[in-house]
């Protein structure tokens, strides 16, 4: 009896696992490709900052286990920053690994955002420094 019982309880045990990396590769999948910044707001310690897509342009692109991202100030198009790295994705935490960036601020280090992708648009909240971010991203592909 305790064969069969040990033999079922590990085969539940691989299944739950199996279900709980399908549940990830699937939000990973929807992730990945090109995405674009509709709109945003900035929460800084002393203003907040909102625009859309008209006042600055970024461009994002997920892989399977990285990502970049380059931003441009509109209407002159003046090259605004860039950068990129590992990313992790944990149920709806994402942690994004800076392994470059033109901003020094932010070279090699970990920032933690809660996200949500429907359909094509990809919600993104979080901290970067004394900063809270909120953006919106329309999938371009």
């Amino acid at each position: 009896m305790k064969p069969k019982f040990l033999l079922l309880i590990t085969f539940f045990i691989f299944l739950s696992n199996h279900l709980v990396a399908q549940g990830q590769d699937s939000s990973k999948k929807k992730l990945i490709g090109t995405w674009v910044l509709a709109a945003f707001q900035y929460t800084l310690p002393d203003t907040v900052i909102s625009g859309n897509s008209k006042m600055f342009n970024s461009l994002k692109i997920f892989g399977s286990s990285h990502f970049v991202y380059i931003a441009k100030s509109l209407p002159n198009h003046v090259f605004n920053r860039a950068g990129g790295g590992r990313y992790q994705l944990s149920g709806d935490q994402l942690t994004e690994v800076m392994d470059f960036s033109s901003l020094g601020n932010m070279l090699g280090k970990s920032f933690q955002y809660k996200i949500k992708v429907e359909g094509d648009t990809y919600y993104h909240s979080g901290k970067i420094n004394d900063i809270f971010v909120e953006e919106i991203w329309k999938r371009l592909e």
